[in-house]
């Protein structure tokens, strides 16, 4: 990994959620679900749900899910097997074509799968 090659294992997350992201959090319900890194690391335990990616030491391929993700925040790249996405920024392509808004706030938005019926297991 990058961090333990550079010697540099403390990550430059916020120690704390701000409560934009505690409510955003109270409509998760499944998973998995792609969240910034800041985020991710929160999700599990504060919803009970599986995410794609969370601590760096602790995700297999953590570096490209991280890329993953912020393709989706660019719309290069459409995962269509999560349950929610959380952006910080507007991701546009993604309303139309596989996830609808459930939940939008000032600093974040809430994305869920339109379709029903898909595995969410298998990344």
């Amino acid at each position: 990994m990058d961090l333990l090659t550079k010697r540099t294992t403390q990550a430059k997350y916020c120690p704390y959620l701000s409560y934009d992201e505690i409510d955003l959090m109270k409509h998760i319900d499944e998973g998995p679900v792609m969240a910034p890194p800041q985020l991710a690391l929160f999700i599990p335990e504060y919803c009970g749900v599986s995410v794609y990616y969370g601590h760096w030491s602790e995700t297999p391929f953590f570096e490209r899910n991280l890329k993953t993700y912020n393709d989706m925040c660019q719309g290069k790249n459409v995962i269509n097997n999560l349950k929610f996405c959380v952006f910080y920024e507007k991701a546009p392509l993604l309303f139309d074509k596989n996830y609808k808004l459930v939940y939008n706030n000032s600093s974040c938005m809430l994305l869920k799968n339109k379709n029903e019926d898909i595995n969410y297991l298998g990344f």
